[in-house]
């Protein structure tokens, strides 16, 4: 597993459980600039890792939809997609399937999720999706 992130994170072992690992508690030291305000609660994920399988289930996915039904109603075909603060990268993946995104990326400033997103990627074999961690005022946005 490939992941860009500030802090390394121990993975164990080849026959690696990602359940345990998507719901394990991360330390403060994956929040990178919310170290001051960390807390247990927020240090969950806002994803679940089976929300991944049915993404009908999210909040925000009527929402969504509306918005994703009304970009393919004008044809326009996307090489390169970016969800910025992706979280652990749940509509991510939905932005990718539905509208058919070569290459969607998901940025988000806290490392914790984007280990979550890499973990969901592997587990569900989600194609054409990659995670960046990065602060939004230092991503080069040249190729969205």
């Amino acid at each position: 597993m490939h992941a860009r992130v500030y802090y390394s994170y121990n993975i164990d072992g080849p026959q690696m459980n990602i359940p345990k690992h998507y719901n394990s508690p991360y330390t403060e030291e994956l929040w990178n600039v919310y170290k001051n305000i960390f807390s247990k609660s927020q240090a969950q994920p806002w994803f679940q890792l089976r929300d991944f399988n049915n993404l009908k289930s999210t909040p925000k996915y009527n929402i969504l939809m509306k918005c994703i039904n009304f970009a393919l109603s004008l044809n326009i075909k996307l090489d390169n997609g970016l969800d910025i603060g992706c979280a652990e990268g749940g509509y991510t993946y939905l932005f990718s399937k539905e509208l058919k995104v070569t290459n969607m990326t998901g940025l988000d400033s806290e490392p914790s999720r984007i280990i979550r997103g890499y973990l969901a990627k592997y587990y569900y074999n989600l194609q054409n999706i990659n995670f960046r961690t990065e602060l939004i005022e230092n991503f080069d946005y040249d190729n969205y």
